[in-house]
Formats: C-alpha cells, sequence, structure tokens
C-alpha cells in the first residue's frame, strides 16, 4: 500500500494546503483581501474532494481530514490575522511552508523498483538502449 502523500487525495491535500498558506503569505505581504478571498474557498473545496476521494482505501485519514480539518483552518485563519496585525515576518513562514507543500506534492519517485513497481517495459525503451 502506498503512503497517503504518494496517492492522489494525498497529492490533492497537499495542493489544497499549499494554496492555503500561500493565499494567507499574499494576503500578509502584500494586502491582497482577493488572494484569501479565492484561495480558502479553492482549498476547502480541494480538502473535500481529497476526503471523498480517500474513503475508500484510506478511511482513517478521510476521517482525520473531516474532523481535524475545520479546526486547522479556523486556527490558520487566526494565525493570518495576528500575522497581518503585528508579526509581518509568519508570512514568510507561511511561503516557505506552501512551498514545501507544492514541492512535496508533486516530487516524484526515484526509483520505480524501489518502491515495488516494474521496470519500464521493453516496447516502451528505444532501441538502442539495451
Amino acid at each position: 500500500m502506498e503512503p497517503f502523500s504518494q496517492t492522489t487525495p494525498g497529492r490533492l491535500l497537499l495542493v489544497a494546503s499549499a494554496i492555503a498558506l500561500l493565499a494567507g503569505a499574499s494576503y500578509v505581504l502584500a494586502g491582497s483581501l482577493m488572494a484569501l478571498a479565492i484561495g480558502f474557498p479553492i482549498a476547502v473545496a480541494m480538502s473535500l474532494v481529497a476526503a471523498g476521494l480517500s474513503i475508500g482505501e484510506h478511511a482513517v485519514q478521510a476521517l482525520i481530514i473531516v474532523t481535524l480539518g475545520p479546526i486547522a483552518l479556523f486556527l490558520f485563519a487566526v494565525g493570518v490575522g495576528v500575522s497581518a496585525e503585528s508579526h509581518h515576518a509568519w508570512a514568510y513562514a507561511f511561503g516557505v511552508l506552501g512551498v514545501a507543500a507544492l514541492v512535496a506534492s508533486v516530487r516524484g519517485r526515484s526509483d520505480a523498483r524501489a518502491h515495488g513497481g516494474a521496470e519500464v517495459a521493453p516496447a516502451l525503451r528505444k532501441e538502442g538502449s539495451r
């Protein structure tokens, strides 16, 4: 069984987290309320889709997303508000965490055989590379 972060719902949840973090950072650093108005609803919708997709194989993770997701988003919204009012340096941490979540969502497997995958089919290899 694949780790949750390597599945489609896991990657979708990482992208949703990255969108929320980057929207919060852009609000604090650039004063762009539109980033929050667009970014947060998109992040919430993507999280709900990720929870729905993970119900079949990853029921525990789906339960965690559904129960802790709203609490985490509320606490993050409070953190963005505090950062906007007095602690502007927190926005850089939000941005770094957002970029890290994006990188984690798009990172590929370095070696398919190390993760239990098969070698590339011989028909897909170039003729001269045997």
